[in-house]
């Protein structure tokens, strides 16, 4: 027994490139400049033209009337030669060539009235059709009408590439191919690619001897012309299946074959243009019912599954926990598609309904629709060929429709249907596409006799508007979960804040009674202090007593402002030395009021460098005050600025007195203090000549809160 061969090496045949063309016409390759550089046909016979056009204008050949339909517009037209012979003719343009295509004009061409009415009558019958099928039957018998081709079918593209005849009309005498299928490799990829570029295809005799292309130069792309020769393998094909003449018109929706129009004779037959252009016509009107069609029940289904999703929702939003919601409802997330079972798992565990596999093989494949690299929804007729322990229930859930919710904690829904044994017939054994020939050449199988095969394993498809609505279901169940989960998030954040605002409102409540404890301490120290200091009478003792209840004030006021700041780690330092100013005032006596002035810029400070800038500005403040007019009132400023922004900050005492004398001796108290404060704050501090007084610059890095 000969080897079988599979026909699939037909895809890889260049069929757009034959190098020939089918003898019923002529073919012309002009350049740019309208000079004939590759010719294919028998011009002497169809057209009187003796010996080559090649090198020729193409005026020399078609005459002026002819070539002045080659314009570049791709329109084409009829025309007549000085002789009489018409011929239509079609152009197909391109940027260095010019393909041009002739064919005799046959007798009997209907009018323009009489196609307008006939495509008329044709769309009426169409839209009016109680079914699909119903519009291709019409249409079917339509073409015959107009060709009278001896069997048209409507072959309709179905999964996996096979196509199967759903409408027919046919002579009395001719075999019905009627619901029988054919296997994808009789229709090889390419040529359904050239149907959609191309909508009408016509073979007028399948015994034909291709015309050659002569002329040399590069390989013509024959893509859309009508006169293009077939591959020998298909020839062959409608030869050993009795057909004589052949011609395809596409039904393309959107841009995809949907199926063809095929019709055979069986005996040799011509279409003629104007024949062709209406059969080309029908397919579209076809077309664009059988998309009505389709989009009208897509909506239907959209709506109602909508409606189904709609009344789902709300369940889950009631419930306090998704999965419970689910489970309860589980034969309304059934009704949500039509099937015959559906499951949803959950953290390990599976509720089902309907038509379904056990529980411990549901387990195992909910572990396998969750692995890591599945995708997040997953659909097929037939489970057992991607998941092979399926093989075991086939009976039961032969396909699955599957969307992963959520991958940690598992949450996933899935819809079951059972197996639907089918018996298809095929238009000869599909398995044996083809044979080896003579010389190595591919013979396609050479009978077509009704061959049946049970298909088991495979469930009813899952259309796309089903799967577009599980996705939708899916899509919402996630969101009402990350809602819920939210909401849970947001519950125990709130308990979480409350019990933490409790907690702040006691440390607030144990600061406050702090804060006031310090303030009383530090106001009775000052007190004390000014008590002692009236019963001192030596007045240097009395001095130091005083400039010890001024420092202790300083503290004290930095300390209080630090408690009232709205921020815990900057302060304003305008406000913040201004108080201060206005505290040592008082202690200063009513003579000082015109004379101190305070210029600080609005500038934010670490609130731990406030209680030490304090004293500092307080010790320089009372030394201006006590030495730079010997007791007297005098012009005091206290200035701060920063120079620019994350620059250092310069604070300075400013008087118009005698000058720095030393007076304040280095080793004093209050020099020990302020150089202890400067290192303490890293800073500098400088006493500079003011012409007349002295000018005490504190200079402070620049430090982030």
């Amino acid at each position: 027994m000969a080897d079988l061969v599979d026909l699939t090496a037909c895809d890889r045949e260049p069929i757009h490139i034959p190098g020939a063309i089918q003898p019923h016409g002529l073919l012309l390759v002009a350049d740019r400049d309208g000079i004939v550089v590759q010719c294919a046909g028998a011009f002497e016979r169809l057209l009187g033209f003796a010996g080559t056009p090649l090198r020729l204008p193409l005026a020399a050949v078609l005459g002026a009337e002819g070539a002045a339909l080659v314009d570049g517009s791709g329109r084409g037209g009829t025309f007549a030669t000085a002789d009489g012979r018409a011929f239509d003719l079609a152009e197909h343009p391109s940027e260095a060539l010019t393909i041009v295509e002739l064919e005799p004009v046959q007798a009997g061409r209907p009018s323009a009235a009489q196609a307008l009415s006939r495509l008329q009558r044709l769309t009426r019958a169409i839209g009016a059709a109680e079914s699909p099928i119903a519009a291709c039957q019409i249409a079917a018998e339509a073409v015959r009408d107009v060709t009278g081709y001896d069997r048209i079918m409507v072959y309709r593209f179905l999964g996996e590439g096979a196509g199967r005849v759903i409408a027919e009309s046919r002579a009395a005498g001719s075999a019905t191919l009627l619901h029988q299928h054919f296997p994808a490799s009789d229709i090889p990829q390419q040529a359904r690619t050239l149907y959609v570029r191309n909508r009408i295809r016509l073979i007028p005799d399948s015994s034909y001897v291709p015309a050659p292309l002569i002329g040399g130069g590069a390989t013509l792309d024959m893509s859309d012309c009508v006169l293009r020769s077939v591959s020998p393998v298909h020839l062959q094909y409608l030869r050993n299946m009795g057909v004589a003449g052949s011609a395809s018109v596409s039904i393309v929706i959107d841009g995809t074959l949907w199926g063809l129009i095929a019709c055979h004779a069986d005996a040799p037959r011509l279409i003629p243009h104007e024949a062709r252009q209406l059969c080309c016509v029908i397919g579209e009107i076809l077309s664009g019912d059988l998309k009505r069609r389709a989009e009208a029940t897509n909506h239907a289904q959209v709506l109602r599954f909508a409606r189904r999703r709609e009344e789902l929702v709300p369940l889950l939003l009631a419930s306090d926990r998704v999965e419970t919601a689910l489970e309860a409802a589980i034969a309304d997330v059934a009704a949500l598609v039509p099937c015959d079972g559906a499951a949803v798992w959950s953290d390990g565990a599976v509720t089902a309904f309907g038509s379904v596999p056990d529980e411990e093989a549901l387990l195992a494949l909910g572990t396998w629709l969750l692995r890591d690299d599945a995708p997040g929804h997953f659909a097929t007729p037939m489970l057992a060929a991607v998941y092979p322990p399926a093989s075991g229930f086939t009976a039961a859930a032969s396909g699955i429709a599957a969307a992963i919710v959520r991958r940690e904690p598992g949450l996933v829904l899935a819809w079951f249907r059972a197996e639907q044994v089918e018996t298809v017939n095929w238009a000869g054994n599909p398995h044996k596409a083809a044979e080896p020939g003579s010389g190595g050449l591919l013979t396609p199988r050479t009978s077509f006799d009704l061959w049946r095969e049970t298909v088991r394993g495979r469930s009813l498809p899952w259309t796309e508007t089903e799967l577009e609505a599980i996705r939708r279901f899916g899509d919402a169940v996630r969101d009402v979960a990350e809602h819920k989960n939210l909401a849970d998030l947001n519950r125990q954040l709130r308990a979480a804040v409350g019990a933490r605002d409790e907690i702040i409102d006691k440390k607030d409540l144990l600061m406050r009674e702090v804060h006031h404890r310090v303030q009383n301490s530090l106001q009775l120290v000052t007190s004390m202090l000014h008590i002692q200091a009236a019963d001192v009478d030596d007045e240097a003792i009395r001095h130091q007593f005083e400039l010890a209840r001024q420092r202790v004030m300083a503290v004290a006021m930095a300390h209080r402002r630090l408690w009232r700041a709205d921020e815990a780690d900057t302060i304003n330092l305008d406000t913040f030395l201004e108080e201060i100013g206005e505290s040592l005032l008082e202690s200063w006596g009513p003579d000082w009021q015109g004379e101190f002035a305070v210029h600080v810029a609005p500038v934010r400070i670490p609130t731990s460098d406030a209680v030490v800038l304090a004293l500092l500005v307080t010790e320089l403040l009372t030394n201006a005050v006590k030495h730079a007019y010997d007791g007297a009132v005098g012009p005091l400023e206290l200035r701060a600025e920063r120079k620019a922004e994350g620059t250092s900050l310069e604070v300075s005492v400013c008087d118009r007195g005698k000058g720095f004398t030393g007076g304040d001796k280095a080793g004093s108290f209050g020099s020990r203090l302020t150089r202890g404060l400067v290192r303490q704050l890293k800073g500098r501090i400088d006493f500079l000549d003011n012409q007349p007084g002295t000018r005490a610059i504190l200079t402070l890095p620049h430090r982030s809160a």
